[in-house]
């Protein structure tokens, strides 16, 4: 950073100050506002005053102090170095709780804790707080940011290209100016004035001694002047201007010739005999023409000057203010059509009136003596600009390569770790140095065609999400080709390497063929390798399990039907003829308690919850009438059968199921509830 403009011997808290009361009337200036000074003499524009700086040019941004007191419309105390009282600071001009303060780009005055940051505006430090009420006014140099004065466009749109403007006449971009005639500086604008030079009209800066009687008071902008070589008059013109000691003249630089306003060969005269005069009254034949300058009356008696001294001093701009644009061109010279006259650049010609016709024909109408036509042709207006500089807020760049890490974005806060495959970018809103953009790598690998990994398709109704397939139309789709491994696709839920829930389409080492998960006590239902569980804490509690002895499994473990007919069917079939006695008083031995009933019925009603009963009867055996049993029942004959196992409520009635001399129905369980 460059060092203050000011150097004040001093330190922090002493009070030291330089300051001075300014008398400029109506100001229109707050307490805090930066102050820059306009000087005509430097920048061709406005008056010579104090006026707010603004940071969006270098001249627009030399500001020379803070305003810290107003003493009323007409005058103020402007600080050029020290402390500042920042408390007093008024309205949109008070500071933020900041340490240092930048002037805006945006309002004219304002010091904000933001630099600017668009191309061609001024980083310009201003203030540094010294604690919560007192700041010193540093008043840094100031950055330019991309450097306009380094690109140039003069090979892409020269300087004096004129093109038509849609836009308003009030809003003509940077670096192009309105075709109406306007003077500009020959200071300001040295490469357009090199291309156009005095073509379009220029002015005179007058310099001389007034003869007895008159003085620069007596010249109003609007009086015809005329330039002389003794008593010969040779450029005319009109006065534009009078801001001080001498006066501008705009030149009547065109003269009429065959009907058409072209440039006339005189010079301003200079040497002995030479002078300027303000004549009482206007010749009723103007020699020359193309002043734009409003006339006044002439002064009384008239005005001259001697010993003068003149000086280009600015150029006039191309006047398309209801013109057409016509090539310029030799006479006699054309490719296809010869050009009958010649059009020099800068002369006026045509017509805008009706004219009228005395018997003229033509292929589209006929117009008889007398009678008016228009030689304006079909038109819409617009407004003609033309380049005034090759300077522009741009930069060309050719075979540009761009490398550089996220961690060295401002607006990316970013590890230094080098950039991973498969990372994207989100907005961190909760970051700790502020609202910032970050990695977050989504995926571990990012393959050719990602559109068969991962999906999320926003173009219907609702969202989708899609793995494997983009063709999948469920609201969660996931198709197991091309995941995983190819013969053995899996889709798996784990929690510490743990695999609690597999989607298999081929059996793995752990026999998962379908849907598989871990089973645990904790829950109601778990899904195990070969089926269901179902379970209260740690004790299994069987659902009903019903049907037909089809293929014994080998789990018994898990809860299934297949599990349980091993068990139960196992067993039963250890058992040679239920009717057997060794049968009987084994599982009378078993169930010392039991009832038995040779005719069907069990003895009373009186079995008690958790007690075990069975029977063996010829006939229909039926539960007592109340309570919740878990039965299993056979039917014998030649050889045990077994029928059927399951949770039975009172009442229920097993039959023999054969109906023929020799069967009969036994079975056996125990009261639940």
């Amino acid at each position: 950073m460059a060092q203050s403009h000011i150097k004040l011997t001093g330190g922090i808290g002493d009070g030291k100050v330089i300051q001075n009361t300014i008398s400029q009337v109506n100001h229109g200036f707050s307490v805090g506002q930066a102050i820059r000074y306009n000087r005509i003499a430097a920048t061709g524009t406005g008056t010579n005053k104090y006026e707010a700086a603004l940071a969006d040019s270098p001249e627009n941004s030399e500001v020379v102090g803070i305003v810290t007191q107003v003493l009323g419309d007409s005058s103020f105390v402007l600080t050029y170095a020290g402390e500042v009282d920042i408390t007093s600071f008024e309205g949109d001009y008070a500071l933020t709780d900041d340490d240092v303060f930048f002037l805006s780009d945006e309002t004219p005055g304002l010091l904000t804790n933001t630099p600017p940051s668009d191309a061609g505006s001024v980083i310009k430090p201003v203030l540094v707080r010294t604690d919560g009420t007192r700041a010193i006014v540093t008043n840094y140099v100031g950055t330019v940011i991309g450097g306009t004065s380094t690109v140039s466009l003069n090979g892409i749109q020269p300087v004096g290209t004129i093109e038509p403007f849609a836009g308003l006449a009030s809003s003509v971009p940077e670096t192009w100016s309105l075709c109406d005639g306007g003077a500009l500086s020959i200071q300001d604008y040295p490469d357009l004035f090199t291309q156009i030079g005095k073509a379009f009209g220029y002015q005179i800066k007058v310099e001389g001694t007034f003869e007895p009687g008159s003085s620069i008071g007596d010249v109003q902008v609007g009086h015809y002047v005329e330039f002389r070589n003794g008593n010969s008059v040779g450029l005319s013109g009109r006065v534009s201007e009078v801001p001080g000691a001498y006066f501008v003249v705009d030149v009547n630089y065109l003269e009429i010739v065959n009907d058409v306003y072209v440039q006339h060969n005189e010079t301003a005269p200079s040497g002995p005999g030479s002078n300027v005069v303000i004549p009482t009254s206007v010749p009723t034949t103007l020699n020359y023409y193309g002043s734009i300058v409003t006339p006044v009356n002439q002064p009384d008696p008239q005005i001259k000057l001697t010993n003068i001294t003149l000086t280009t001093l600015n150029f006039r701009k191309p006047d398309l203010r209801g013109k057409f644009v016509l090539g310029a061109a030799d006479a006699n010279t054309g490719t296809a059509i010869e050009t009958p006259n010649a059009i020099v650049r800068g002369e006026i010609g045509g017509q805008y009136v009706a004219t009228t016709g005395s018997g003229i024909g033509g292929n589209i109408a006929t117009i008889g003596d007398g009678e008016s036509i228009s030689t304006i042709p079909p038109y819409q207006g617009l407004n003609w600009i033309i380049k005034t500089s090759s300077l522009g807020k741009a930069a060309l760049l050719d075979n540009l390569t761009a490398n550089f890490k996220l961690s060295d974005l401002l607006d990316v806060n970013a590890p230094p770790a080098t950039a991973q495959s498969g990372q994207i970018l989100i907005y961190d809103a909760a970051s700790p140095i502020g609202e910032r953009y970050r990695p977050y790598r989504l995926f571990l690998d990012f393959p050719e065609d990602a559109g068969n990994v991962f999906q999320i398709d926003n173009l219907g109704d609702k969202p989708l999400i899609k793995f494997g397939d983009s063709s999948l139309t469920s609201a969660f789709g996931i198709n197991l080709d091309g995941l995983g491994n190819e013969s053995s696709p899996e889709f798996a839920i784990t929690s510490n390497t743990n695999k609690i829930f597999t989607v298999r389409a081929s059996e793995n080492d752990n026999g998962i063929i379908g849907i598989g998960a871990l089973p645990s006590s904790g829950v109601n239902l778990t899904i195990g390798n070969k089926g269901l569980k179902f379970s209260s804490g740690d004790s299994p509690t069987i659902t009903r399990v019903k049907t037909t002895i089809d293929n014994v499994g080998s789990d018994s473990v898990l809860v299934t039907e297949q599990g349980i007919r091993e068990a139960i069917t196992a067993a039963i079939n250890a058992i040679p003829d239920p009717a057997d006695p060794t049968v009987i008083e084994l599982l009378s031995t078993l169930t010392s308690t039991a009832t038995n009933s040779s005719n069907g019925s069990p003895q009373s009603n009186n079995i008690s919850v958790g007690q075990l009963f069975y029977w063996n009867t010829s006939g229909t055996y039926t539960l007592p009438s109340s309570g919740t049993y878990f039965v299993v029942y056979m039917y014998g004959g030649s050889g045990a059968r077994f029928r059927g196992i399951g949770i039975y409520s009172g009442g229920s009635s097993f039959d023999r199921e054969l109906n023929e001399s020799g069967y009969y129905s036994t079975g056996f369980g125990i009261r639940l509830s």
